[in-house]
């Protein structure tokens, strides 16, 4: 009997000591898994930059002679019509977009619009051989634009290099004047006005850094190209102001735009 109770109190003490053991060892903290960052999703963000823009124009008047300009005039007059100007000034804007990862290539799709302060104007005197001096004067205003892209980047982890391009959709503004003495050449001044929607083209690339889940920043550059003409006629006292006489205006615009942005990513 004693000696049985000496066993029990030995298996005992041994049992609680290893217990006491066992509860001292240190035990490894167990990580938190952390999921890969990813582009996938929506954004929206807002835009502010410089733009500048080179505005070329075109003007063309027929020759022949009567009823209209004598070549030697038409000529002149058209040279004097034909020229260039630049405009640069500020441009913001809002965008949105979606985003699609497929292991380290982003396919994804944005349209934005802004407002910007392009605004430009030149104004000419001329002499023609046979209808005498005249004047030629416009004005060309780009009151906002907004664009539709695809994009493709290549993501290295929160930092992503893209290439863009796709639409423009451009408001344009145009007032121009041609004036010319009635005389030889019977044609009253034309008067030239348009404020018209017109589509382009637009291409550029840009970076794009993401610091957390949801908020990035961005800087990209775009080129705008727009392409347009129209035709407008001024009277001719000489006949009652019954005949007109035509005027094509071709417009051809450069518009560069560098900006910087910032996105929420729902």
């Amino acid at each position: 009997m004693i000696r049985s109770a000496i066993y029990a109190l030995v298996l005992l003490a041994s049992t609680s000591a290893v217990a006491a053991d066992l509860a001292m060892q240190p035990t490894e903290p167990v990580s938190p898994s952390i999921s890969a960052f990813s582009w996938t999703g929506f954004y929206a963000g807002a835009n502010i930059g410089g733009t500048w823009a080179d505005y070329k124009n075109r003007l063309y008047t027929p020759g022949g002679g009567f009823p209209f300009f004598i070549t030697r005039d038409a000529r002149a007059i058209s040279a004097a019509g034909t020229g260039s100007s630049n405009s640069s000034g500020v441009i913001g804007g809002l965008q949105a977009g979606y985003n699609y990862q497929w292991n380290s290539w982003v396919f994804g799709v944005e349209a934005d619009i802004s407002a910007t302060s392009l605004d430009t104007s030149r104004r000419n005197r001329f002499t023609t051989p046979g209808a005498g001096a005249g004047t030629h004067s416009i004005s060309e205003q780009t009151p906002w634009l907004a664009t539709v892209r695809p994009r493709v980047g290549y993501s290295f982890g929160q930092i992503m290099l893209y290439a863009t391009g796709g639409l423009a959709i451009v408001q344009a503004k145009v007032k121009e004047t041609t004036s010319i003495p009635v005389g030889i050449s019977q044609s009253g001044p034309d008067l030239f006005s348009q404020s018209d929607v017109i589509a382009g083209w637009t291409a550029g690339g840009g970076v794009e850094y993401a610091f957390d889940n949801h908020w990035s920043i961005k800087a990209e550059y775009l080129y705008v190209g727009l392409n347009y003409s129209d035709i407008s006629q001024a009277k001719s006292p000489f006949f009652g102001n019954n005949t007109l006489i035509p005027y094509r205006h071709s417009f051809d615009d450069h518009i560069n735009i560098a900006r910087v942005g910032v996105n929420y990513r729902f």
